[in-house]
């Protein structure tokens, strides 16, 4: 093993944690629980409904994480369910879900903006690249491991 090249992936890791932590930190001082917010998130992000299979299935949360988040959001008033297609569910925001999505996620997506202030756009797109560079070789790299069956 290469240990520079286990280092540096180390601190790529540990930096992206770090981050990952700012954002935890922040939701949670708002009051709500990080799967609350990433769901009010991305409820914002799309208008204010979406299917419910599209949050588990694009955020990376368990389908059940996701279920008993909504239904904790629901008992609070923050969403509600509606039939969407077929057997599908559409997770909606209420106007109260709206309200709390401006005073707390939209003000987080607020700062992010402002993140990139100081930054050419030369090293926003660089960013990116590099970001889609590490993801599709991490996802190339662990394909190949030896799973269990």
């Amino acid at each position: 093993m290469d240990q520079g090249k286990y280092n540096d992936f180390n601190r790529i890791n540990f930096m992206l944690m770090s981050i990952a932590k700012l954002y935890h930190d922040a939701i949670v001082r708002f009051g709500l629980s990080e799967n609350a917010g990433l769901i009010l998130r991305f409820l914002s992000e799309f208008g204010g409904s979406c299917p419910l299979s599209a949050i588990y299935k694009t955020m990376g949360i368990r389908k059940q994480t996701v279920n008993s988040s909504i239904r904790k959001l629901e008992a609070d008033g923050i969403v509600y369910l509606e039939q969407d297609t077929g057997r599908s569910k559409r997770v909606v925001l209420t106007d109260s879900g709206r309200e709390l999505a401006n005073k707390t996620v939209r003000q987080i997506h607020s700062a992010e903006v402002h993140v990139l202030d100081d930054w050419t756009q030369e090293e926003i797109q660089t960013y990116i690249l590099l970001l889609t560079k590490i993801a599709s070789s991490t996802k190339r790299e662990l394909d190949k491991l030896d799973y269990p069956d």
